[in-house]
């Protein structure tokens, strides 16, 4: 068996939370890891983990075992299977403290409790258990574009799931929400409304380097003729540096699968070469451009759709 290495998204705890809670999953099976921590080095620990079994008493039935849970301070693995899929997520809260990592833990806990989710309360390693298992992982994202792009498709399914809660947001209402997020992945390093090229870009990560980065438009849909004015906005903002960028689609009235067909046509009918991907991610594609800059130089460009309708 195979599984997902998402350790790259601290905030998988709450969009796991949100699935849950939406209802749309039913075959999800999670396992807490808890591994102990020496708590000599961590200052008030013991305080903090009083604090967190006050808030997580609530919840503990979710678990096969609600007595033994949070009974010494440690941080939190998760291992979770959904859909048929199973993840991993290292480092995804800890037991001692509330700050980001602690409160996603106790949101997921809650919505398990509440929706009849059960978890799994794990003392031995994680990776030993991955071992016995024969879990093997599928990939280890290192790449920084790539982990962008997973990060905002993973934001992007949670905002889908609560749709109902975002009615008619502008491109920027979209930015504002998404930017605080990827920064706590990328520490502080993804800007919006950034001055790049022609214009101001939306979402713009600068790789530790200072030299890469990765620009990305938000749109919502409306016309082909208007997704192709945005596309060469979105050119007109690289630099010759600038080789992988992105657009995220989002769709309010219109069927999804037909604007995903209406772009690949566009791309078609401009001749330009698609990237093959995993097929099954049918709300996204790549496509391999002519950079603006230097018709000799190519460039990638990644779209991916998200479903307001």
């Amino acid at each position: 068996m195979k599984y997902t290495d998402l350790s790259i998204e601290p905030s998988i705890a709450y969009v796991l939370a949100r699935m849950i809670k939406s209802g749309h999953y039913k075959d999800i099976l999670i396992y807490e890891f808890h591994e102990e921590i020496d708590s000599s080095t961590v200052f008030n620990c013991f305080d903090g983990m009083t604090e967190f079994r006050a808030l997580a008493s609530e919840f503990y039935g979710a678990f096969f075992q609600p007595s033994i849970v949070d009974n010494y301070p440690a941080n939190i693995h998760l291992l979770f299977k959904l859909s048929g899929e199973w993840f991993v997520v290292n480092d995804c809260g800890a037991n001692y403290y509330l700050g980001f990592g602690p409160q996603g833990i106790l949101e997921l806990r809650r919505n398990c409790k509440f929706h009849g989710v059960k978890i799994i309360y794990q003392e031995e390693s994680l990776k030993e258990y991955l071992k016995k298992q024969n879990l093997e992982k599928i990939s280890l994202i290192t790449d920084e574009y790539e982990m962008i792009i997973k990060s905002m498709v993973l934001y992007g399914v949670g905002l889908q799931r609560m749709k109902s809660s975002f009615p008619k947001l502008s491109e920027d209402n979209i930015r504002d929400i998404m930017l605080p997020a990827l920064n706590t992945i990328f520490d502080g390093r993804v800007n919006g409304e950034t001055k790049n090229g022609k214009g101001k870009t939306d979402i713009l990560l600068r790789e530790n380097n200072g030299v890469n980065q990765y620009i990305f438009e938000l749109k919502v849909w409306n016309s082909t003729k208007k997704f192709e004015s945005g596309l060469n906005q979105l050119l007109g903002y690289l630099s010759w540096d600038d080789r992988k960028s992105g657009m995220l689609i989002f769709c309010y009235r219109k069927s999804l699968t037909g604007v995903v067909n209406k772009v690949k046509n566009y791309f078609k009918e401009e001749q330009i070469a698609f990237i093959e991907l995993d097929e099954t991610r049918e709300n996204e594609f790549r496509v391999e451009l002519k950079h603006p800059c230097d018709p000799k130089v190519k460039m990638i460009l990644h779209l991916f759709f998200i479903d307001f309708n």
